[in-house]
């Protein structure tokens, strides 16, 4: 049996997705399966911090696209499966292949295709007609449907998506990039690196697409707990968009919004409490990963967070409301010092146990064998 991942992922950076790829080409291997992955055109030129690595440890087991239309890069998707004919599993990621994969399991019956999805849906009104369209009709010829965070799993429903095939898949976290927690050299040497105060107390918060993020909510949190001494904002990939609202509130001397930090590892160092204010979430690996490293993590009341609820105790679930996160950010600020290292501790080990590549891979496996269940021995 085959199993390709069909994929759009073309990030400068190998984030999370890239450890799990590379756990999932790892054990479809052991299984005595054959992995293929591909990835889109502009991974040449866009993705050189971790693709050539990639390919020089996958070897053929790794295709890149040609730089052409869709509907041209579902007759390549086509070509590269009838180059080696038998049972295939085909794992679409990013939606670009869907109807690609799903269109080749209509027409070929040792093919079996599988959604993933990782991202919160678009709420344009053309993407809903859309989704609507391909949840309703082209799901039908796919297996699973993989959402990374349970609010994923209602909005695809929402759509038309049959609840049948809906699967919560949490992501996996390659929890050896975050190594528990941080000592005081490694936070010092952190913080000079970001032009952080060495005296500080850094508020964490990863603002890209801003109101979905809820970075209004996180800057005002901010403000509500302005009266701390030497409280500072650390702002991630917040573009013009936070600049500007830092400027409207007159917080330009103490919030620094960062546009390209590659070592993700040294906000997580430099920051004393981290503020996951997001209205929706996907898969929020940021929380996770901030919990791996040792900190304390507010994050918002919504599917994607609340899912933790009853897991790492350095994590405090907050209202959707500005005052409501400041009073819980205040009350993880002001832990015995001792007490927050000791949570920080069974937290990162929660992560690693619950959240870590082993178990995600074990996830994966068992569901390759379902789907693949009544091939029989001709999958094997």
């Amino acid at each position: 049996m085959r199993v390709i991942h069909v994929t759009d992922y073309g990030s400068p950076h190998a984030g999370a997705f890239v450890p799990m790829l590379r756990t999932a080409m790892a054990r479809i291997r052991a299984c005595g399966w054959k992995p293929l992955a591909t990835f889109p055109a502009r991974a040449r030129t866009r993705s050189r911090e971790w693709l050539p690595e990639f390919e020089a440890e996958h070897g053929n087991e790794v295709l890149v696209a040609p730089d052409v239309s869709r509907r041209q890069l579902g007759r390549w998707l086509a070509e590269v499966v009838a180059s080696d004919p038998g049972p295939t599993i085909l794992h679409s990621h990013m939606t670009a292949y869907d109807l690609a994969v799903a269109g080749l399991a209509r027409r070929r019956r040792d093919i079996r295709a599988i959604w993933h999805f990782h991202t919160v849906l678009n709420d344009d009104l053309r993407a809903q007609v859309r989704n609507r369209l391909r949840f309703a009709l082209a799901s039908r010829y796919v297996e699973r449907m993989l959402c990374a965070g349970p609010g994923l799993v209602e909005a695809i429903c929402a759509r038309g998506a049959p609840r049948d095939k809906v699967l919560h898949f949490p992501a996996g976290l390659d929890v050896s990039r975050f190594p528990g927690g941080i000592e005081a050299d490694e936070r010092a040497s952190a913080r000079a690196a970001l032009g952080v105060p060495s005296d500080a107390v850094a508020l964490l918060h990863f603002s890209r697409d801003w109101q979905v993020k809820g970075g209004d909510l996180f800057l005002e949190a901010f403000r509500l707990l302005s009266d701390r001494d030497g409280l500072v904002a650390l702002m991630l990939r917040g573009g013009d968009d936070a600049r500007a609202e830092v400027t409207r509130h007159r917080l330009d001397d103490r919030a620094l919004v960062l546009e390209d930090v590659s070592d993700i590892r040294l906000l997580y160092a430099a920051s004393d409490l981290m503020m996951a204010t997001s209205r929706g979430e996907g898969e929020p690996l940021a929380v996770l990963e901030a919990l791996a490293s040792g900190l304390g993590v507010v994050a918002t009341d919504i599917p994607g967070h609340s899912a933790f609820i009853d897991g790492p105790p350095a994590l405090s679930i907050a209202p959707l409301a500005p005052k409501g996160i400041a009073k819980t950010a205040a009350a993880l600020l002001d832990r015995d010092p001792e007490l927050a290292r000791r949570e920080g501790a069974i937290s990162h080990e929660w992560v690693k146990t619950e959240r870590g590549l082993e178990a995600w891979g074990d996830r994966l496996i068992a569901l390759y064998e379902d789907v693949s269940r009544d091939w029989g021995a001709a999958a094997r």
